[in-house]
Protein backbone atom coordinates (compact mmCIF):
# COMPACT_ATOMS: atom_id res chain seq x y z
CA UNK A 1 0.00 0.00 0.00
CA UNK A 2 1.39 3.68 -0.82
CA UNK A 3 -0.43 6.14 0.35
CA UNK A 4 1.30 9.78 -0.29
CA UNK A 5 -0.44 12.68 1.41
CA UNK A 6 -1.04 15.84 -0.38
CA UNK A 7 -0.77 19.73 0.41
CA UNK A 8 -2.00 20.16 3.74
CA UNK A 9 -2.56 16.81 4.68
CA UNK A 10 -0.37 14.66 7.32
CA UNK A 11 -0.46 10.94 7.86
CA UNK A 12 0.40 8.50 10.76
CA UNK A 13 1.45 4.85 10.78
CA UNK A 14 2.94 2.30 8.51
CA UNK A 15 2.28 0.92 5.34
CA UNK A 16 0.14 -1.97 5.54
CA UNK A 17 -3.65 -2.57 4.86
CA UNK A 18 -5.78 -1.43 2.61
CA UNK A 19 -6.44 2.31 2.07
CA UNK A 20 -10.04 4.25 1.77
CA UNK A 21 -10.15 7.63 1.37
CA UNK A 22 -12.74 9.44 3.64
CA UNK A 23 -14.93 12.53 3.07
CA UNK A 24 -17.79 14.45 4.37
CA UNK A 25 -17.47 13.24 7.84
CA UNK A 26 -19.61 16.56 9.73
CA UNK A 27 -21.88 15.28 11.77
CA UNK A 28 -21.27 11.37 11.95
CA UNK A 29 -20.79 9.31 15.35
CA UNK A 30 -17.43 7.59 15.63
CA UNK A 31 -16.38 5.03 17.14
CA UNK A 32 -13.41 4.09 18.41
CA UNK A 33 -12.36 0.30 19.59
CA UNK A 34 -9.04 -0.99 21.00
CA UNK A 35 -6.75 -2.96 23.51
CA UNK A 36 -3.45 -2.65 23.13
CA UNK A 37 -3.55 -1.21 19.79
CA UNK A 38 -6.19 0.50 17.26
CA UNK A 39 -8.25 -2.12 16.61
CA UNK A 40 -11.44 -0.28 14.85
CA UNK A 41 -12.21 3.32 13.76
CA UNK A 42 -15.68 3.44 12.69
CA UNK A 43 -17.18 6.68 10.77
CA UNK A 44 -21.36 6.86 10.73
CA UNK A 45 -21.38 3.29 9.13
CA UNK A 46 -18.36 2.51 7.56
CA UNK A 47 -15.69 0.60 10.04
CA UNK A 48 -12.29 0.40 9.08
CA UNK A 49 -10.44 -2.02 10.45
CA UNK A 50 -11.14 -5.67 12.46
CA UNK A 51 -13.31 -7.13 15.29
CA UNK A 52 -11.29 -7.07 18.26
CA UNK A 53 -11.03 -4.61 20.84
CA UNK A 54 -13.49 -2.85 22.89
CA UNK A 55 -15.28 0.45 22.56
CA UNK A 56 -12.88 3.06 24.27
CA UNK A 57 -14.12 6.49 22.62
CA UNK A 58 -17.53 7.48 21.15
CA UNK A 59 -18.43 10.69 19.79
CA UNK A 60 -20.39 12.75 17.43
CA UNK A 61 -18.34 15.11 15.01
CA UNK A 62 -19.09 18.86 14.74
CA UNK A 63 -20.87 19.90 11.53
CA UNK A 64 -17.38 20.47 10.26
CA UNK A 65 -15.52 17.53 10.69
CA UNK A 66 -13.06 18.92 12.59
CA UNK A 67 -11.19 17.48 15.88
CA UNK A 68 -7.55 18.33 17.24
CA UNK A 69 -4.85 15.75 17.63
CA UNK A 70 -3.07 15.98 20.99
CA UNK A 71 -0.51 12.53 20.80
CA UNK A 72 -0.24 9.83 18.51
CA UNK A 73 2.10 6.55 18.83
CA UNK A 74 2.51 3.33 16.78
CA UNK A 75 3.05 0.04 18.03
CA UNK A 76 4.64 -2.23 15.43
CA UNK A 77 3.16 -1.00 12.28
CA UNK A 78 -0.24 -0.23 13.03
CA UNK A 79 -1.29 2.83 15.45
CA UNK A 80 -1.17 1.92 18.94
CA UNK A 81 -2.70 4.53 20.49
CA UNK A 82 -4.33 8.25 19.99
CA UNK A 83 -5.48 11.37 22.41
CA UNK A 84 -7.49 14.02 21.13
CA UNK A 85 -9.76 16.44 21.31
CA UNK A 86 -13.29 16.47 19.94
CA UNK A 87 -15.46 19.78 21.36
CA UNK A 88 -13.87 20.24 24.28
CA UNK A 89 -13.85 16.76 25.27
CA UNK A 90 -10.34 14.54 25.54
CA UNK A 91 -10.65 11.03 24.37
CA UNK A 92 -7.79 8.46 24.25
CA UNK A 93 -7.78 5.00 22.89
CA UNK A 94 -5.05 2.32 22.90
CA UNK A 95 -1.46 1.96 24.42
CA UNK A 96 0.90 4.68 25.07
CA UNK A 97 4.27 3.32 23.45
CA UNK A 98 6.41 5.52 22.92
CA UNK A 99 7.48 4.30 19.51
CA UNK A 100 7.09 6.97 17.04
CA UNK A 101 5.49 8.96 19.71
CA UNK A 102 4.24 12.43 18.73
CA UNK A 103 3.03 15.30 20.51
CA UNK A 104 0.92 18.65 19.57
CA UNK A 105 0.72 20.56 22.92
CA UNK A 106 -2.66 21.81 22.76
CA UNK A 107 -3.77 20.17 19.80
CA UNK A 108 -3.49 20.10 15.97
CA UNK A 109 -6.87 20.97 14.00
CA UNK A 110 -7.47 17.88 11.58
CA UNK A 111 -10.26 16.12 9.80
CA UNK A 112 -10.50 12.49 8.91
CA UNK A 113 -9.28 11.84 5.28
CA UNK A 114 -8.34 8.72 4.79
CA UNK A 115 -7.82 4.84 6.68
CA UNK A 116 -5.77 2.19 5.85
CA UNK A 117 -6.74 -0.95 7.80
CA UNK A 118 -6.59 -4.80 7.62
CA UNK A 119 -7.39 -6.44 11.21
CA UNK A 120 -6.36 -3.17 12.75
CA UNK A 121 -5.80 0.02 11.69
CA UNK A 122 -2.30 0.82 10.09
CA UNK A 123 -2.65 4.43 8.97
CA UNK A 124 -4.50 7.58 9.63
CA UNK A 125 -4.39 10.39 6.69
CA UNK A 126 -5.81 13.41 8.30
CA UNK A 127 -6.75 16.86 6.52
CA UNK A 128 -4.37 20.04 8.13
CA UNK A 129 -6.08 22.61 5.92
CA UNK A 130 -7.33 24.76 8.60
Amino acid sequence: MEALAGKKQMSFGGHGGSFSSIQGTGGQQVLIKSGSKIDSIQIGNVKYGGGGGTPTASFTLPADGKFSITRMCINGDVIGYIQFVCDGVTYQAGQVTGDGDLSFGSGLPVSFAGIASGSMVDMILFNTDF
